[in-house]
């Protein structure tokens, strides 16, 4: 599943997520800025994601046991 199949309301959900979670810090050097930032997304993209995949699809590409074993 791709973020932009998930639901719109998920979708903006997600990114109000990412929006209260990134504060820049002030200082950081230009280059170094977006970093963290890409991070975070594919963090909260992909926690959606998981969230919203049938059950075990995402587990089983992953390579992880859904049953935890």
């Amino acid at each position: 599943m791709n973020f932009i199949e998930l639901p719109l309301e998920i979708q903006v959900i997600a990114v109000k997520t990412f929006a209260d979670k990134y504060s820049p810090r002030p200082g950081l050097v230009e280059t170094n800025r977006n970093e963290p930032a890409k991070s975070l997304a594919q963090e909260i993209r992909d926690a959606f994601i998981e969230f919203y995949s049938p059950a075990g699809s995402e587990s089983i590409q992953n390579g992880s046991d859904p049953s935890g074993e």
